[in-house]
């Protein structure tokens, strides 16, 4: 299981979701309303799915190299 690889790929879905919603609060008005707290919602969950595939990627590799000492 590559759990690396998978919390990269968690991380760049968080920077899509996170430039979708920040295009639409920077377009100009050519949509009549733009849901604020829906936007500040999206920005949030973006957020958090970044910070949970950093820790991922983070207790992988300390699981890595605690195995690797404990081999070594």
């Amino acid at each position: 299981m590559d759990l690396t690889g998978i919390g990269l790929e968690g991380l760049r879905l968080a920077e899509t979701k996170l430039e979708k919603a920040a295009r639409k609060l920077a377009q100009p008005a050519a949509e009549d309303t733009v849901d604020l707290s829906q936007q500040a919602v999206e920005i949030l969950e973006a957020r958090r799915h970044y910070e949970a595939n950093l820790k991922l990627i983070q207790v992988d590799e300390e699981m890595s190299g605690q195995l690797l000492d404990i081999l070594g």
